[in-house]
Protein backbone atom coordinates (compact mmCIF):
# COMPACT_ATOMS: atom_id res chain seq x y z
CA UNK A 1 0.00 0.00 0.00
CA UNK A 2 1.51 3.71 -1.10
CA UNK A 3 0.42 6.04 1.77
CA UNK A 4 1.80 9.47 1.15
CA UNK A 5 1.60 12.78 3.26
CA UNK A 6 3.03 15.75 2.90
CA UNK A 7 3.84 17.48 6.87
CA UNK A 8 2.93 21.06 6.20
CA UNK A 9 2.45 24.46 8.71
CA UNK A 10 -1.02 24.07 7.25
CA UNK A 11 -2.08 20.80 7.78
CA UNK A 12 -3.13 19.94 4.45
CA UNK A 13 -3.50 16.26 3.95
CA UNK A 14 -3.66 14.49 0.19
CA UNK A 15 -4.99 17.77 -1.14
CA UNK A 16 -8.10 17.28 1.53
CA UNK A 17 -8.68 21.11 3.05
CA UNK A 18 -9.41 20.87 6.67
CA UNK A 19 -11.45 23.34 8.24
CA UNK A 20 -9.80 25.82 10.93
CA UNK A 21 -12.04 24.33 13.79
CA UNK A 22 -11.48 20.55 13.05
CA UNK A 23 -7.80 21.94 12.94
CA UNK A 24 -7.80 23.65 16.38
CA UNK A 25 -9.93 20.47 17.63
CA UNK A 26 -7.18 18.57 16.31
CA UNK A 27 -5.05 20.36 18.17
CA UNK A 28 -6.15 20.59 21.36
CA UNK A 29 -6.51 16.97 21.71
CA UNK A 30 -2.50 16.76 20.55
CA UNK A 31 -1.71 19.39 23.10
CA UNK A 32 -3.56 17.97 25.96
CA UNK A 33 -2.05 13.96 24.73
CA UNK A 34 1.19 15.72 24.67
CA UNK A 35 0.91 17.47 27.97
CA UNK A 36 -0.62 13.78 30.10
CA UNK A 37 2.42 12.21 28.16
CA UNK A 38 5.10 15.34 29.87
CA UNK A 39 6.34 15.70 26.16
CA UNK A 40 5.86 19.24 26.27
CA UNK A 41 7.69 20.01 29.53
CA UNK A 42 11.07 18.62 28.43
CA UNK A 43 13.85 20.73 28.43
CA UNK A 44 14.73 19.86 24.70
CA UNK A 45 11.20 20.08 22.97
CA UNK A 46 10.60 22.82 20.46
CA UNK A 47 7.65 24.55 19.39
CA UNK A 48 8.22 23.72 15.80
CA UNK A 49 8.12 19.95 16.76
CA UNK A 50 4.24 20.37 17.72
CA UNK A 51 3.45 20.52 14.71
CA UNK A 52 5.29 17.98 13.27
CA UNK A 53 4.20 15.25 15.81
CA UNK A 54 0.61 16.69 15.42
CA UNK A 55 1.15 15.73 12.12
CA UNK A 56 2.06 12.22 12.50
CA UNK A 57 -0.90 11.49 15.02
CA UNK A 58 -3.55 13.08 12.81
CA UNK A 59 -2.96 11.89 9.17
CA UNK A 60 -0.58 8.56 9.95
CA UNK A 61 -2.58 5.09 10.88
CA UNK A 62 -0.49 2.33 12.52
CA UNK A 63 -0.52 -0.56 9.54
CA UNK A 64 -2.65 -3.59 10.47
CA UNK A 65 -1.23 -7.44 10.91
CA UNK A 66 0.66 -8.07 7.51
CA UNK A 67 0.21 -4.87 5.90
CA UNK A 68 2.70 -2.27 4.74
CA UNK A 69 2.48 1.27 4.25
CA UNK A 70 4.75 2.69 2.17
CA UNK A 71 5.17 6.28 3.03
CA UNK A 72 7.14 9.47 1.64
CA UNK A 73 7.05 12.55 3.02
CA UNK A 74 8.12 16.30 1.43
CA UNK A 75 9.95 17.17 4.77
CA UNK A 76 12.28 15.06 7.60
CA UNK A 77 10.26 13.88 10.56
CA UNK A 78 11.62 13.01 13.49
CA UNK A 79 10.76 8.74 14.24
CA UNK A 80 10.22 9.90 17.55
CA UNK A 81 7.39 10.98 16.28
CA UNK A 82 5.79 7.52 15.14
CA UNK A 83 6.60 6.26 18.69
CA UNK A 84 4.19 9.05 20.03
CA UNK A 85 1.92 7.84 17.92
CA UNK A 86 2.65 4.17 19.13
CA UNK A 87 1.68 5.39 22.41
CA UNK A 88 -1.22 7.32 21.89
CA UNK A 89 -2.95 4.56 19.92
CA UNK A 90 -1.69 1.48 22.04
CA UNK A 91 -0.38 2.69 25.54
CA UNK A 92 1.67 0.47 26.29
CA UNK A 93 5.10 -0.60 24.91
CA UNK A 94 6.58 -3.92 25.80
CA UNK A 95 9.79 -3.49 23.65
CA UNK A 96 11.52 -1.26 21.22
CA UNK A 97 14.47 -1.55 20.08
CA UNK A 98 16.04 1.05 17.53
CA UNK A 99 18.97 0.96 14.98
CA UNK A 100 19.86 5.19 13.99
CA UNK A 101 22.67 6.61 12.09
CA UNK A 102 21.25 9.66 14.39
CA UNK A 103 19.18 10.39 17.86
CA UNK A 104 19.30 13.61 19.16
CA UNK A 105 18.32 14.96 22.49
CA UNK A 106 15.00 15.67 21.91
CA UNK A 107 14.10 12.33 20.83
CA UNK A 108 16.55 10.97 23.50
CA UNK A 109 14.58 12.82 26.28
CA UNK A 110 10.80 11.89 24.80
CA UNK A 111 12.09 8.08 24.97
CA UNK A 112 13.76 8.44 28.61
CA UNK A 113 10.54 10.26 29.97
CA UNK A 114 8.34 7.01 28.30
CA UNK A 115 10.54 5.11 29.75
CA UNK A 116 10.44 6.88 33.14
CA UNK A 117 6.17 6.59 33.24
CA UNK A 118 6.44 2.31 32.34
CA UNK A 119 4.80 3.57 28.84
CA UNK A 120 7.81 1.48 27.08
CA UNK A 121 8.52 -1.50 29.13
CA UNK A 122 12.09 -2.58 27.41
CA UNK A 123 14.43 -0.75 25.26
CA UNK A 124 17.84 -1.44 23.48
CA UNK A 125 19.37 1.08 21.56
CA UNK A 126 22.12 0.82 18.54
CA UNK A 127 23.85 4.13 17.97
CA UNK A 128 26.16 4.56 14.98
CA UNK A 129 30.20 5.28 16.28
CA UNK A 130 30.70 8.15 14.44
CA UNK A 131 29.29 9.84 17.75
CA UNK A 132 32.98 9.70 18.81
CA UNK A 133 34.16 12.54 15.70
CA UNK A 134 30.73 14.18 16.00
CA UNK A 135 29.53 14.65 19.29
CA UNK A 136 31.87 12.94 22.20
CA UNK A 137 30.13 14.84 25.04
CA UNK A 138 26.81 13.72 24.04
CA UNK A 139 27.97 9.96 23.10
CA UNK A 140 29.19 9.96 27.22
CA UNK A 141 25.49 11.71 28.24
CA UNK A 142 23.80 8.16 26.42
CA UNK A 143 26.00 6.13 28.22
CA UNK A 144 25.68 7.68 31.58
CA UNK A 145 21.87 8.20 31.17
CA UNK A 146 21.61 4.59 29.95
CA UNK A 147 23.65 3.02 32.87
CA UNK A 148 21.33 4.24 35.22
CA UNK A 149 18.08 3.58 33.55
CA UNK A 150 19.61 0.23 32.59
CA UNK A 151 18.70 0.32 28.71
CA UNK A 152 20.40 -1.44 26.42
CA UNK A 153 23.01 0.64 24.42
CA UNK A 154 25.26 -0.26 22.10
CA UNK A 155 27.88 1.57 19.61
CA UNK A 156 28.80 0.37 16.05
CA UNK A 157 29.48 1.58 12.90
CA UNK A 158 26.09 1.25 10.85
CA UNK A 159 24.11 3.79 8.77
CA UNK A 160 20.77 1.41 9.58
CA UNK A 161 17.22 2.92 10.17
CA UNK A 162 15.45 0.31 11.47
CA UNK A 163 13.11 0.25 14.42
CA UNK A 164 11.56 -2.58 16.30
CA UNK A 165 8.01 -1.78 18.41
CA UNK A 166 6.14 -4.44 20.10
CA UNK A 167 2.62 -3.95 21.31
CA UNK A 168 1.17 -7.08 22.33
CA UNK A 169 0.62 -9.28 18.95
CA UNK A 170 1.69 -5.89 17.15
CA UNK A 171 4.85 -6.22 15.54
CA UNK A 172 5.41 -3.05 14.20
CA UNK A 173 8.94 -2.55 12.18
CA UNK A 174 9.75 0.54 10.29
CA UNK A 175 13.08 1.49 7.66
CA UNK A 176 14.18 3.48 5.60
CA UNK A 177 15.85 7.06 5.41
CA UNK A 178 14.56 8.59 8.10
CA UNK A 179 16.42 9.27 11.70
CA UNK A 180 15.85 10.18 14.82
CA UNK A 181 16.77 13.79 14.13
CA UNK A 182 15.65 17.17 11.69
CA UNK A 183 17.46 17.42 8.59
CA UNK A 184 14.87 19.21 6.58
CA UNK A 185 15.05 16.73 4.02
CA UNK A 186 12.49 14.16 1.62
CA UNK A 187 12.73 11.18 3.07
CA UNK A 188 11.00 8.30 3.04
CA UNK A 189 9.77 5.01 5.26
CA UNK A 190 8.52 1.38 4.79
CA UNK A 191 6.02 0.89 7.73
CA UNK A 192 4.85 -2.48 8.41
CA UNK A 193 3.34 -4.98 11.19
CA UNK A 194 4.65 -8.43 10.55
CA UNK A 195 5.79 -11.22 13.38
CA UNK A 196 7.83 -12.72 10.50
CA UNK A 197 9.72 -9.50 9.42
CA UNK A 198 10.05 -8.51 13.05
CA UNK A 199 11.35 -11.43 14.48
CA UNK A 200 13.93 -11.76 11.32
CA UNK A 201 15.22 -8.13 12.35
CA UNK A 202 15.22 -9.05 16.41
CA UNK A 203 17.68 -12.13 15.67
CA UNK A 204 19.90 -9.32 14.14
CA UNK A 205 19.93 -7.34 16.93
CA UNK A 206 20.53 -10.40 18.95
CA UNK A 207 23.65 -11.55 17.11
CA UNK A 208 25.21 -7.44 17.52
CA UNK A 209 24.38 -8.01 21.33
CA UNK A 210 26.35 -11.15 21.34
CA UNK A 211 29.16 -10.30 19.02
CA UNK A 212 32.96 -9.67 20.33
CA UNK A 213 34.78 -7.68 17.76
CA UNK A 214 36.20 -4.28 18.16
CA UNK A 215 33.63 -2.30 15.86
CA UNK A 216 30.81 -2.73 18.54
CA UNK A 217 30.91 -1.02 21.74
CA UNK A 218 28.90 -2.95 23.75
CA UNK A 219 28.19 -0.49 27.09
CA UNK A 220 25.41 -2.52 29.00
Amino acid sequence: MDFKFNLNTDFKFDGKKTSKETSEIYNDKVHIFLKEMRILNLPSFKESSFIKIKNVITDLRLPKKSEQLRIRVQQSINLIAIIVKIIKEKKIIDELNIATYSLNMEAFEIIEDLYLQKKIKKIRLFISSSYDYRNIKYKKYLIDKCLKMNIKLVFLWIHLKITLVKCGTNFYQFEGSMNYSQNNMAEQLLFENNKYIYNDDYLFFEDICNINCNGVEIIN
